[in-house]
C-alpha cells in the first residue's frame, strides 16, 4: 500500500503567492517556475513515486546546483506547508 496525499492547484497557488511576497523582483520567475514544474510533475497527487519522478526530472533537467537546489528547496517547504496546514490539532 503506498501513502498519497492529494492537494490542489488552488494550493500550490496560495503558496507560491505567499512566497512571493516580500522579495526581490529577479526571484519570482524562479518561484513560479518552481510551482508550474512541481504542478506539471506531481498533478496533485504526493507519493513516493511522484516525488522521486520530481527529483530525477530537476536532477537531469537543470545542470547548475544553485537551480537544482531551488527547485527542491521549494518542494521541500511545500511538502512543510501543506503538513502545517493540514496538520489535524
Amino acid at each position: 500500500m503506498s501513502l498519497e496525499l492529494d492537494y490542489g492547484e488552488e494550493e500550490l497557488t496560495d503558496y507560491t503567492a505567499f512566497r512571493c511576497i516580500g522579495v526581490t523582483a529577479a526571484t519570482i520567475p524562479w518561484i513560479d517556475k518552481c510551482s508550474v514544474t512541481f504542478w506539471h510533475v506531481t498533478m496533485g497527487v504526493i507519493n513516493k513515486a511522484r516525488i522521486e519522478a520530481f527529483r530525477e526530472y530537476v536532477l537531469t533537467k537543470y545542470t547548475g546546483i544553485y537551480s537544482k537546489r531551488k527547485m527542491l528547496n521549494f518542494a521541500k517547504a511545500f511538502l512543510r506547508y501543506l503538513t502545517k496546514m493540514r496538520l489535524d490539532t
